[in-house]
């Protein structure tokens, strides 16, 4: 009697240990390289929400040193320290950053990669507004 009550605590205690051992949340999907359309659809969907909301494309990434840059977009939205997010075609969050200087036409960014993946030529960047 004493080996089957034994047999019996043991096995609820194995199988209690299985139930309270969660498992990771699945992996976000993989995100697909932003062409010009799809950053458009983008640009649009932000500023449904807000007109002023600038998203800029990134057109080469250093990540040995931790820097991209952004080109061809108006550089009376970004100056030097002006705090950034990037974003992948799902929207997610891949690095938060800042503009170092704006040299030549392109907005130079140091950044600090904190989602799924590094940034890629073809996320998006988007400045946090100006305070008026």
């Amino acid at each position: 009697m004493n080996k089957a009550f034994s047999t019996l605590i043991l096995g609820v205690l194995i199988g209690a240990g299985c139930e309270t051992q969660k498992k990771a949340p699945p992996p976000p999907p993989p995100s697909k390289v932003m062409d010009a359309a799809t950053l458009e659809s983008l640009r649009q969907h932000f500023r449904a929400e807000n007109a002023d909301i600038v998203v800029a494309g990134v057109s080469e990434v250093l990540p040995a040193d931790d820097f991209l840059a952004v080109r061809d977009v108006d550089l009376g939205d970004f100056a030097a320290g002006t705090s950034v997010s990037v974003i992948d075609s799902n929207r997610n969050t891949l690095a938060h950053g800042n503009v170092v200087k704006i040299d030549n036409g392109e907005v130079q960014i140091a950044f600090t990669t904190t989602g799924v993946r590094r940034p890629q030529v073809g996320d998006a960047v988007i400045p946090f507004p100006k305070k008026k």
